[in-house]
């Protein structure tokens, strides 16, 4: 870097790129938290270049895939809609990392079919949403347990609860009634997180409602473990809990990868 805090090579650090749209918000959150952890940046041109792509129209549900509402694979189709954008980076010989800021896009069904459709050499540039996180609530798990809250597909899939068990740590959920209360402040089509890209009073009375019940036994350390949930972290009642939003997790650990 010169005395100004811009690199000498501004191509020197790998391209950014940032898989968004699911849900649109969730990658917007993703890009702000990069830039507010890019603490090495002084200037504008210092910072790490992004290419965010969010073509959330073209990206069918992934919980409705899970459910089998649906045949069409959002990972599938993913890969299409980011093949001219690698394309045209490979074109120029950059090397880049890659980050999709949705936790369900990281239930196995979908993710390997997004691999297995996109250009050999990405997966290796692929740097997951799940590990981060879970890294960072061990640090505050006391007793080894750690909760965390998912879209009801996610937590079938097993996408948090596998991670958290590989770390020999206890995965707790919320029992069906709150599953449903959590699945509604995400998806409810006036009041959820998605329809509103951020908190209402439903939601986060829901949410509330979820995470007195990690409080009520004794779980200190709470994954918001769907991206959506972390834009309505500054409004909810965390009193006693330690609450981890994985894109925050994820934005630290690529600044200081990169």
């Amino acid at each position: 870097m010169d005395a100004a805090g811009a690199p000498a090579d501004p191509y020197a650090r790998p391209l950014l790129i940032i898989l968004g749209g699911m849900g649109p918000m969730a990658g917007v959150h993703l890009h702000q938290k990069v830039v507010h952890h890019e603490t090495r940046a002084a200037i504008d041109q210092a910072h790490l270049e992004v290419i965010h792509v969010s073509c959330a129209g073209r990206i069918p549900d992934r919980s409705q895939f899970l459910m089998g509402c649906t045949q069409v694979n959002p990972g599938r189709v993913a890969a299409g809609v980011m093949e001219p954008y690698l394309a045209l980076i490979e074109s120029q010989g950059r090397d880049y990392r890659l980050l999709i800021p949705c936790a369900t896009f990281h239930a196995a069904a979908i993710l390997e079919a997004f691999f297995s459709a996109s250009p050999p050499g990405l997966q290796e540039r692929f740097v997951s949403l799940i590990p981060p996180p879970v890294r960072a609530a061990s640090r505050t798990a006391g007793d080894g347990r750690i909760g965390y809250l998912a879209t009801e597909v996610s937590v079938a899939a097993g996408v948090w609860r596998d991670e958290i068990q590989a770390r020999r740590h206890v995965a707790v959920d919320v029992p069906k009634p709150l599953q449903a209360l959590v699945q509604r402040a995400i998806y409810d089509p006036v009041h959820g997180i998605k329809a509103v890209s951020g908190p209402s009073t439903v939601s986060v009375a829901s949410i509330d409602r979820a995470l007195r019940f990690f409080r009520e036994e004794g779980v200190a350390s709470v994954i918001l473990g769907c991206t959506d949930l972390a834009l309505v972290q500054d409004e909810l009642d965390a009193a006693g809990l330690t609450l981890i939003d994985p894109v925050r997790e994820l934005a630290a650990e690529i600044t200081r990868l990169i």
